[in-house]
């Protein structure tokens, strides 16, 4: 196994199982001595003492949808003072309704709740400064909309409190949500382990392939070279040839097919020495190569008839690009058009075309017949800028 895939499959397991370990864990509460203390803590949940003041409600529509408000669009909050409060000082401290929670039923038994009695809660939020325009917190938006309607601010880092806090989970609820981490956990290990599989099975393939034309390389002369990534993997041979920048690309692409493994597909490329200077451009005839002509240049014909019926050739340089398709370019062109390539296109730069999982034999044929059009079309160029064939 890939040591990246062995280090992601150790991290993944061990966030789960820091999520299983969690289960049922709880930070203790922090006791406020006073109300006014609430800004400056950082506590998750809170014990505190205090009036709830229901004449100053938050409100916040943070849910905008077309059609009648719902109860669940909108979202309050109740500021919770000490016995010397005043509104000139901010509030120090909000609480606000579970979710789904009648919110009049709510309201009407804060008084009592809240009467002389300690009472405890989860911090949801902070309040912060009034920034203008829409806040993106709904809780910030009811407490803005305190103070837009009422004059009173709340003091910066103030709680916003759930109350009341859900029930404790049971035993078998732990049991449940323990169960579900464990399950998370091996689905994330088989999900690593197909993946595993996967690229090996790529990996296998596409060391097959490169195999198959290790014959071809070294012939030639060319250099092998390996890339690998989780998106594809590829072998490269690559070198020069008679004067030509050769590479001969293997490449497997995740999901390319809908194979599992992925097929492999050779790219080769013949690169001039120096571009031909023609503004040229071949491409198989069809609906790509007849669009082609917004890219601007003029239309070639070369008067073969097989030639031209098989390509569609365009040129900044027609005259030119007509000499330098000779009869021997054209005959490679052809012969390599019906060699089973799945595309395959000529420029000033160079040849190019892509053989879906070629044999040996059939490479071996498309090469020599894309060398012996780049060939062609170099020398051609050659004798043209000597003054030639102008």
């Amino acid at each position: 196994m890939d040591r990246r895939m062995r280090w992601g499959l150790v991290g993944w397991g061990a966030a789960a199982a820091l999520v299983v370990a969690g289960v049922g864990c709880s930070v203790p509460p922090v006791r406020l001595s006073k109300l006014e203390s609430a800004p400056q803590g950082k506590a998750s949940a809170v014990v505190f003492e205090g009036t709830p003041r229901l004449d100053l409600v938050g409100e916040y529509r943070w849910r905008v949808v077309q059609g009648p408000v719902k109860p669940g669009d909108l979202e309050h909050v109740v500021p919770v003072v000490g016995p010397d409060w005043t509104p000139e000082a901010g509030v120090p401290l909000y609480v606000t309704a579970p979710s789904g929670a009648d919110f009049d039923g709510w309201c009407a038994s804060l008084p009592e709740a809240f009467s002389g009695k300690v009472v405890q809660g989860r911090v949801l939020y902070r309040a912060k400064a009034t920034e203008g325009g829409r806040p993106r917190v709904r809780w910030q938006g009811a407490i803005e909309d305190i103070e837009a309607r009422h004059g009173v601010k709340a003091i910066v880092g103030a709680p916003v409190v759930l109350w009341p806090e859900p029930p404790p989970a049971t035993l078998e609820d732990q049991v449940i949500m323990v169960l579900a981490g464990l399950g998370f956990v091996a689905l994330v290990g088989l999900g690593m382990l197909l993946v595993v599989y996967m690229l090996r099975q790529r990996e296998e393939v596409l060391t097959e392939s490169i195999g198959r034309h290790a014959g071809l390389g070294k012939e030639l002369g060319l250099t092998l070279r390996r890339e690998r990534g989780f998106n594809r993997m590829a072998g490269i041979y690559a070198g020069s040839v008679d004067g030509l920048a050769v590479e001969l690309r293997l490449q497997t692409d995740r999901g390319r097919t809908s194979s599992m493994p992925g097929s492999v597909m050779a790219a080769v490329a013949f690169h001039f020495p120096a571009p031909l200077g023609l503004g040229l451009r071949v491409r198989s005839s069809g609906l790509m190569s007849a669009l082609s002509g917004a890219l601007g240049g003029e239309s070639v014909q070369t008067g073969d008839a097989r030639f031209d019926e098989a390509f569609a050739v365009r040129a900044e340089d027609g005259a030119g690009a007509a000499r330098a398709l000779g009869a021997s370019v054209r005959s490679a062109l052809v012969e390599l058009r019906e060699a089973s390539v799945a595309g395959m296109s000529v420029t000033d730069e160079g040849v190019f075309f892509q053989m879906e999982e070629p044999g040996s034999a059939e490479m071996a044929k498309a090469f020599r017949l894309g060398r012996e059009a780049a060939l062609g079309l170099r020398d051609a160029s050659v004798v043209m800028k000597q003054g030639g064939g102008r």
